[in-house]
């Protein structure tokens, strides 16, 4: 018996593709984290051997070796990397591995009433903002990335850029909120409507 319980909890979701929304996302994602590593790579073999690595009021104040900028790119392009492959494996993470990923309770608690193959409808949906969210965190990443390089090759960095960063971040709060709200109603319509046809 507690075998057949394990079973039915690996296949809770029927693996379902993205549709073109999605898939464009992924490849936008994608080409954010490629575009990052270039950068890097690029300023390495252009650099000096020793580059600005700290900075003060927009003005370097500390020195390292030139090896910085493309670990920094590294770096800058993890959580992207993280975002496209846990969209990527999304149906294993769900049904094999559920502690290591979590949808919002009122979400995954709504798409459960669903049949299996309308659960993994939804799943998707919900992926779609993740790399939504990914896409906007690759965005942020590479206006960093550029103004670093920018600031190695000026000896100067804009100190406004955490501005920028707090703007951006906050935008992207905001657009979570509203996406998972208007979701939210979507789910709730849907249901609505099955709990009619029936």
């Amino acid at each position: 018996m507690p075998r057949k319980r394990v079973n039915r909890r690996k296949n809770l979701f029927k693996r379902l593709e993205f549709g073109s929304k999605g898939k464009a996302l992924e490849t936008f994602l994608l080409t954010e984290i490629l575009i990052i590593l270039v950068v890097g790579i690029v300023g390495y073999f252009r650099f000096p051997v020793y580059i600005p690595v700290h900075y003060f009021n927009g003005i370097p104040n500390a020195y390292g070796q030139s090896i910085f900028f493309p670990l920094t790119a590294v770096i800058l392009s993890i959580a992207p990397i993280i975002v496209l492959l846990i969209s990527k494996f999304r149906y294993t993470l769900l049904n094999k591995y559920p502690y290591f990923i979590n949808m919002p309770v009122f979400y995954y608690s709504e798409i459960s009433r669903f049949k299996r193959e309308k659960r993994s409808y939804w799943v998707n949906k919900y992926f779609e903002l993740v790399l939504g969210i990914g896409a906007s965190i690759g965005g942020l990443m590479l206006i960093t990335i550029f103004d670093i390089y920018e600031g190695t090759v000026n000896y100067f960095f804009p100190p406004n850029i955490s501005i920028l960063m707090i703007i951006w971040i906050l935008g992207t709060i905001l657009f979570l909120y509203i996406y998972l709200k208007n979701l939210y109603k979507q789910i709730i319509t849907n249901k609505a409507k099955s709990t009619k046809s029936k």
